[in-house]
């Protein structure tokens, strides 16, 4: 893929579940979160990237509570990396996070991976906290990151 590629960020529909879990695998492999977890929730807001003619080739999750909010995950295929669309994912979750009136974004990263931990500072999001064991296959430790809006 070139990186001029033109992509459309929106929320997700219920029809794009199955392209979300598909994408999920891609990224995730056998840890990847099944259909459940991209159903529509009244707490949750999913967004998609869509690029050219293909539907979801990246998305992200964000949780609310009060004045707070949780992006859960965020992926992008990898043939549609370093393109900016994570970076356009990320931003997509922080306005709307900013126009429900949130305060304080959260986020778990799993503690070996210094590329996404990168890429989340380049956003103002800095270490809080640590969970011992959060992530399974393989079990890993969470840094838990944390950036005011």
């Amino acid at each position: 893929m070139e990186e001029t590629a033109v992509f459309q960020i929106r929320r997700s529909t219920p029809a794009d579940v199955d392209a979300i879990v598909s994408v999920a695998q891609t990224c995730f492999g056998a840890s990847a979160w099944g259909a459940a977890h991209f159903a529509p929730h009244p707490s949750r807001v999913t967004f998609v990237a869509d690029v050219a003619d293909q539907t979801c080739v990246g998305y992200s999750v964000l949780e609310f509570a009060a004045d707070q909010a949780e992006l859960q995950a965020i992926a992008v295929s990898p043939s549609f990396r370093r393109l900016h669309i994570g970076s356009a994912l990320l931003e997509a979750a922080r306005t709307l996070a900013r126009e429900r009136g949130v305060r304080t974004m959260f986020l778990e990263v799993r503690e070996g991976n210094a590329l996404a931990q990168e890429f989340y500072r380049g956003f103002g999001f800095a270490p809080c906290g640590r969970r011992p064991a959060y992530y399974r296959m393989p079990e890993e430790a969470a840094l838990v990151m944390s950036a005011a809006l």
